[in-house]
């Protein structure tokens, strides 16, 4: 996914005190897009096969995932609470300006471009959308990107059973789902309250894969029937 600098502010601010009063759902799903995105953002810098700047893909795994966790599930029980939304704004602002993502050749944002397909069909909030989306697409992935599976469900989702890396890998990806389930987000397109038909999901699909061009995934680069195939996973 290409970075264009000009269409990014150079400076915004924002009063998180106009935040507390938000549905829980809201809180979940949209702050700052969301505590679920940061992660993935963050995260999805590092799933990929492509070169590296040291210092950047030293930047602690766990450090803004951890802390927008931690924090998400104090904001769930209590929305007013001014230190655990500063956290997470202060990792979103970390997550998207571009810091985690210095010198790393390309990460995989496949995930999200599939979820614009979502959000556009059925108007979800795109940090639910993601949520509902994202167990079924590392799934599918995760096998092409294994290592880094692995570094995921050890550093940043701290499953300590042994196994082997892909039992391993597949512990990562069910902790992340009971995350999301914690602080009452969607981890299925059932749950997230859609049913697409293979029509629609056929449309998605379609207008993902125009949409992405040449950027079709670092993890795995995707084909349209990947991306059929995903989004049939995230709807059964």
């Amino acid at each position: 996914m290409k970075t264009y600098s000009i269409i990014r502010k150079a400076f915004a601010t924002i009063a998180f005190f106009c935040l507390m009063s938000a549905p829980v759902c809201g809180n979940a799903y949209g702050a700052p897009v969301s505590k679920r995105s940061v992660a993935t953002k963050t995260t999805g810098k590092k799933n990929n096969q492509g070169k590296t700047m040291k210092n950047t893909f030293a930047v602690p795994d766990f450090a803004y995932p951890e802390t927008v966790m931690k924090n998400a599930r104090i904001l769930h029980t209590d929305p007013a609470n001014d230190e655990a939304r500063a956290e997470v704004m202060w990792a979103g602002s970390l997550s998207h300006n571009g810091l985690t993502g210095c010198g790393i050749a390309s990460g995989d944002f496949m995930s999200h471009k599939m979820e614009h397909e979502m959000g556009g069909m059925f108007d979800v909030t795109h940090g639910a959308g993601l949520a509902a989306l994202w167990p079924s697409w590392a799934r599918y992935v995760y096998k092409d990107c294994l290592p880094r599976f692995v570094r995921f469900a050890r550093n940043v989702m701290g499953v300590t059973a042994d196994g082997t890396d892909e039992e391993v890998a597949l512990l990562g990806i069910d902790a992340m789902v009971d995350f999301y389930h914690s602080i009452g987000m969607p981890a299925s397109f059932h749950e997230l309250g859609i049913a697409p038909t293979d029509a629609q999901i056929n449309e998605m699909a379609r207008r993902c894969l125009e949409a992405s061009g040449t950027a079709l995934g670092s993890a795995k680069k995707l084909s349209l029937d990947d991306i059929i195939a995903i989004y049939h996973a995230a709807n059964t």
